[in-house]
């Protein structure tokens, strides 16, 4: 980087509130062995950043192309963005999250997993610098920086492995921003002397700034708010909590109930499959959530790995409801021998359900070429209709009746508008967008 007239310092401070795996080439999450500090290299943050305003089109492309950097025929242009590692501000708790692999098709558990996260609640500490010619480019530098944190702070921007099933999302806490004009001499020695000090102690010239909530970003957000109105049971690490039953609902680091993103994403798009199967247009489910195929040959888009999809996800944290006298329920059963179909002497088990309200959060990328968003939104729309209204359950035991939802209300935020559907009087805001969507998925203009 070279220096120009103007030099804007960033510093913010960021929670994950979401599993965050950062890794290094052997699967290892990234941690300084002195401190037990989780580490997020600046070059991961600046590669998603810069690749969210390329498929966004949030910015002009000249601005981003001069602020990243990018290759010319006759050498590289060099960026004008200087992007630090974060670090932690404690030491990062770690949980070990089980899961299954879900077959798209089948609905059906693959394989078994076992991932290790860092908790949610760590609190990171960023810095960004950039320089800029003119007080105009410096503007327009910090217009696209901007976007890109609220991106990341809205969940649409994530970092480490695992984006689209819930991981790497950071909500920005607080922002700081100073520029010095370096062709003036009291700013130009400031400049030399800032050594990046801790939000706490930093003067009175720095601005300080809030994430605004409100701000609308390319992309559609869906966010289903429903109640648990059958027991409830996705599997967690009986040997994590001491005292609990065989099986008990998978809970966070510091004991919360929660819905893997993974698990309600699985079940989210066998339902999807069915529907685009029915609809045919059966290559939407690809589309919306990639796929585990091997690519055929001289297939260069895949590069022997999976296709991503453009569904993102995030853990649905459980939380009380009043009026639930408590939230858990345990059941006592038998084990049956399968094979003989008698009862198994001894093995007697006991299960812990639980209960609720809970919010499912879903976001579409935007930008991504040869993907029919409008027919995607529709398909979307409809499986989470079927998930609030007891159409599908998810975890185990839907046999036994477990694991059905009600869906009180689903909104769905797009740049054409805001859908929202009331499950309780069946009332449809905006349906003439929401048709639109379906008459897509049909295929009917």
């Amino acid at each position: 980087m070279s220096w120009k007239q103007y030099v804007t310092v960033l510093l913010f401070e960021a929670t994950n509130v979401g599993p965050l795996h950062v890794g290094d080439q052997d699967g290892e999450l990234l941690m300084d062995g002195e401190s037990g500090c989780a580490m997020i290299p600046g070059s991961s943050l600046g590669g998603a950043l810069r690749a969210w305003l390329k498929q966004s089109g949030a910015v002009e492309r000249q601005v981003w192309l001069s602020l990243f950097g990018s290759p010319k025929p006759d050498g590289r242009r060099p960026s004008n963005l200087y992007v630090h590692d974060l670090v932690s501000e404690k030491i990062a708790l770690r949980e070990e999250r089980p899961g299954v692999r879900i077959h798209g098709a089948a609905g059906a558990a693959v394989d078994k997993l076992e991932r290790i996260y860092i908790a949610p609640g760590a609190v990171f500490r960023g810095r960004l610098v950039w320089t800029a010619a003119h007080e105009e480019q410096n503007q327009a530098y910090a217009q696209a920086i901007e976007k890109c944190l609220q991106a990341l702070h809205q969940g649409i921007v994530r970092l480490g492995a695992f984006k689209n099933a819930g991981g790497g999302r950071l909500s920005i806490n607080h922002i700081y921003r100073n520029t010095y004009n370096l062709n003036q001499l009291d700013d130009y020695f400031d400049f030399l002397q800032e050594d990046g000090e801790q939000t706490t102690t930093l003067k009175g010239r720095w601005m300080k700034r809030i994430m605004d909530e409100n701000v609308s970003l390319p992309g559609y957000r869906y966010t289903l708010k429903a109640k648990i109105v059958s027991p409830l049971l996705i599997r967690g690490d009986e040997f994590s909590w001491p005292g609990e039953p065989d099986a008990a609902p998978i809970r966070t680091a510091d004991g919360k109930w929660y819905i893997p993103g993974t698990s309600w994403k699985g079940a989210l798009r066998h339902q999807l499959c069915r529907i685009v199967h029915y609809y045919g247009r059966p290559e939407l489910e690809e589309q919306a959530f990639g796929s585990d195929a091997e690519p055929s040959p001289g297939d260069k888009k895949a590069n022997g790995d999976r296709y991503g999809g453009i569904v993102q996800v995030m853990d649905a944290m459980i939380e009380e409801d009043q009026q639930l006298e408590r939230q858990w329920v345990d059941y006592f059963g038998i084990h049956i021998d399968k094979f003989t179909g008698g009862v198994i002497n001894g093995a007697l088990k006991q299960e812990r359900t639980v209960r609720g309200k809970v919010t499912f959060d879903l976001f579409l990328q935007p930008g991504k070429q040869g993907k029919d968003y409008e027919a995607i939104a529709g398909a979307l729309l409809l499986a989470l209709r079927d998930l609030a209204e007891k159409g599908f359950a998810l975890g185990s035991g839907s046999a036994n009746g477990r694991g059905y939802l009600c869906g009180e209300n689903l909104q769905i935020a797009t740049p054409e508008g805001k859908v929202t559907v009331h499950f309780g009087d069946r009332r449809v805001d905006n349906e003439n967008l929401a048709n639109h969507w379906i008459c897509a998925l049909k295929g009917v203009s």
